[in-house]
């Protein structure tokens, strides 16, 4: 069945679709099937440079993908969300809001959107450790694509804060109570010292993502020779779990690893052996 459907990866595959690990042959049809019907490539589109910049990097040019300039719902710290979302059974809302500072800089909106439609187009992935770092590999800054893999959900923003909120607090009881020379018990340190161990934590796992993403795009390079220049590629369409394989694993084991893929019953393992591994 898979062997029918090969005519049109190339195709499917450039435009930005590709399958999920849990994700069967019919299942990722029907998805390419709804999206397209309900989101035509937008030719209004093209001038934002978005799509040269995202295939450049991830070789492929979601057109599909629909953005709006908006600020409601958007929280301090970010520049932009994307939601994907099945309405129904058969019905898949997308929706990427961008903040309207960006309407009008070229630059930053071409980085902003090329970071969105790396959510977008990884929906059918559940993982979560890799894609906000994958994502923030379209930054121009260098910090970014380091510093990408320190917050991977807004919720590490918000405990960050919270933690800090909570030592500013602690500090605030001390200077009040001093004058009744109460023994907090050294408890105020504790207070002190949690936002900046969270934080140690979140750069800690931030930097073993970052050199476990460069380390598996190295693989990467050996292994599939003809995408040494898009490494990133094959990684955006990797879940977690491959792409610490093939960072921390040996190149033989890799090697045996991916030549199971060739008669693997998962579509999405065949998917990625004739894609990056195969000739076509």
């Amino acid at each position: 069945m898979f062997e029918l459907w090969f005519s049109k990866m190339p195709v499917l595959n450039k435009k930005g679709f590709f399958p999920g690990p849990e994700e069967s042959l019919d299942s990722f049809l029907f998805r390419v099937q709804q999206i397209e019907k309900r989101y035509p490539p937008h030719e209004n589109h093209c001038d934002d440079g978005f799509f040269d910049h995202f295939n450049t990097l991830f070789q492929c040019v979601p057109a599909w993908m629909p953005w709006r300039f908006d600020s409601p719902g958007l929280a301090f710290f970010q520049g932009a969300c994307a939601t994907v979302e099945l309405q129904g059974k058969d019905e898949f809302h997308i929706d990427v809001q961008v903040h309207p500072r960006y309407q009008k800089n070229a630059k930053k909106r071409k980085e902003i959107l090329s970071h969105e439609g790396v959510h977008i187009v990884r929906m059918a992935f559940a993982d979560g450790l890799f894609e906000e770092l994958l994502a923030y590999q379209s930054s121009r800054y260098i910090w970014r694509r380091w510093l990408g893999g320190v917050f991977l959900h807004p919720r590490n923003v918000y405990c960050l804060f919270g933690l800090i909120l909570l030592s500013v607090a602690g500090q605030l009881l001390d200077v009040l109570f001093s004058p009744w020379n109460l023994d907090w018990g050294g408890i105020q340190w504790f207070f002190a010292l949690l936002p900046l161990g969270y934080f140690s934590f979140l750069l800690l796992r931030g930097g073993v993502l970052f050199w476990t993403l460069r380390l598996a795009a190295y693989r990467v390079m050996q292994l599939a020779p003809k995408w040494k220049e898009a490494p990133l590629a094959v990684l955006l369409r990797m879940c977690d779990k491959d792409i610490f394989a093939f960072a921390w694993k040996r190149k033989k084991s890799l090697e045996n690893k991916i030549e199971l893929w060739k008669d693997s019953q998962q579509f999405y393992y065949q998917f990625l052996y004739k894609c990056f591994f195969s000739k076509w």
